[in-house]
């Protein structure tokens, strides 16, 4: 009985060694687990700060406009052109003409006529207002009145590098300028290499436009 007894007691104690073993790798492992899980979340946490803070530069590089602040803007359209703000119609009789709007109107002038701020119809005189109205990367490929009028002064180089960067209905009003100019014999627009040169890069013979239209 008592060698029974001693080998009972000796497998209990392999037992209860193999069992603590067993629970060291139990804990061991949820240990692991648990670093995982803290760093996963650490992650997270880190990738949610990021994203909060790129929102936050974002607004911060958008200043607050008063809704009552007055903004010159200019049509650089060729012919008339009417604006619709909150209700009231604001008209540009031809191209150059400056009027001042509050940012209320422009703000809805912008929603109602998208498109016509996109292409550059108007100019706006302010640059805070611009990137209030997400139009900065517009900007890039529009110039203002007196770039416009004085192109025909540049270099062909200078003309070239312009006028490709343009819009498509800023091409129409620099086209239409220059028609004109030569229609009412302005000295501007007599140099005929750099009308010609300007034809070429709209591909229309606007020197033959202008004559055709006197002959009518």
């Amino acid at each position: 009985m008592a060698r029974q007894a001693t080998v009972n007691k000796e497998e209990l104690q392999t037992d209860l060694v193999t069992e603590n073993e067993m629970l060291k790798t139990e804990i061991s492992e949820l240990r692991q687990m648990f670093q995982q899980l803290m760093e996963t979340q650490k992650l997270q946490l880190q990738e949610k700060e990021m994203k909060v803070e790129d929102s936050l530069t974002i607004n911060d590089d958008v200043s607050i406009i008063p809704p009552n602040k007055l903004i010159n803007i200019t049509s650089l359209y060729s012919g008339g052109m009417t604006l619709r703000a909150n209700n009231k119609p604001i008209r540009f009789d031809k191209f150059g003409i400056t009027r001042p709007v509050t940012f209320e109107d422009l703000t809805y002038i912008c929603s109602n006529h998208r498109n016509l701020a996109e292409e550059g119809c108007f100019f706006i005189h302010d640059q805070e207002a611009v990137k209030a109205l997400y139009l900065n990367d517009y900007y890039i490929h529009f110039v203002n009145k007196p770039t416009i009028e004085n192109l025909i002064t540049l270099s062909h180089e200078k003309i070239s590098d312009i006028f490709n960067n343009l819009t498509d209905t800023l091409k129409e009003t620099v086209e239409d300028i220059i028609v004109n100019g030569i229609i009412s014999n302005d000295s501007k627009y007599a140099d005929r290499n750099k009308i010609d040169h300007i034809s070429k890069l709209c591909g229309k013979n606007l020197y033959k436009i202008a004559q055709d239209q006197i002959t009518d």
